[in-house]
């Protein structure tokens, strides 16, 4: 399933930095050309800008949180004799600070299949493999 999210995430933030990019520069790339294929509407397009603007604020708190954890985990383990139940406990948050990414971009997926109509989602799922897999490297199932 992290397959098909990530490479959903990436074309739905390059559709919305292409959105809001300076007049007469367009973007490119397969993920973009998918997305150009669904032929969205101005609504589509609106829909999905605010939807993306609020997942990306969402996503990069949750991303400085994961930071400031990391951190903690690391001073527990710079200490000579770390506490075992400290750094299960640290982990723990971070485990749950990853699910809520997970959840996120899970959401922020639905939220594009759901402003799509059944011809545009069923385009989409026919294209999932134009340029998908050149991300796989990011979650660790490729080179």
């Amino acid at each position: 399933m992290t397959r098909l999210l990530f490479p959903l995430l990436v074309a739905v933030m390059l559709l919305a930095s292409a959105a809001s990019a300076q007049p007469g520069r367009k973007a490119n790339g397969p993920l973009f050309q998918r997305l150009e294929k669904l032929g969205l509407s101005s609504e589509q397009k609106s829909a999905l800008k605010d939807a993306m603007r609020d997942h990306k604020k969402k996503m990069i708190d949750l991303h400085a949180s994961a930071q400031k954890k990391r951190m903690d985990i690391a001073d527990v383990m710079d200490k000579e004799t770390p506490d075992r139940q400290t750094y299960e406990k640290l982990s723990k948050e971070m485990a749950d600070i990853q699910l809520q990414q997970r959840m996120l971009m899970f959401d922020m997926r639905q939220s594009l299949m759901n402003n799509l109509t059944p011809e545009q989602r069923k385009i989409w799922l026919e294209s999932k493999g134009d340029g998908a897999g050149q991300f796989r490297g990011r979650e660790g199932k490729g080179p």
